[in-house]
């Protein structure tokens, strides 16, 4: 859903910690952390440091901000997130 520095930024970090192929879903995930006990402390450390980077980019940059979330509402009101879009996709794969 987010494009990299279009509109937003995607965190690197060595875990897929929110990748849940062997679950099925379960609200209680978060609630239970289910999950972090598949992370090792040091990737748990370099993803929240990159996270950090990038969130004190966001707040000393009001413009970024601002240019990230008209990004994303364009995408949405008028781009492949739309509605419009969509159905247009649907239309030509089953006219014939």
């Amino acid at each position: 859903m987010v494009i990299d520095n279009k509109t937003g930024f995607i965190i690197e970090t060595s875990q897929k910690f929110l990748y849940f192929p062997f679950f099925k879903y379960n609200p209680d995930w978060i609630a239970k952390k289910i999950w972090y006990k598949n992370l090792k402390k040091e990737d748990d450390v370099v993803g929240l440091n990159n996270l950090v980077k990038k969130l004190e980019i966001l707040i000393n940059n009001k413009d970024l901000r601002e240019k990230f979330g008209e990004n994303g509402r364009r995408r949405l009101v008028d781009g492949d997130l739309s509605i419009t879009y969509r159905n247009k996709k649907l239309y030509d794969l089953f006219k014939n």
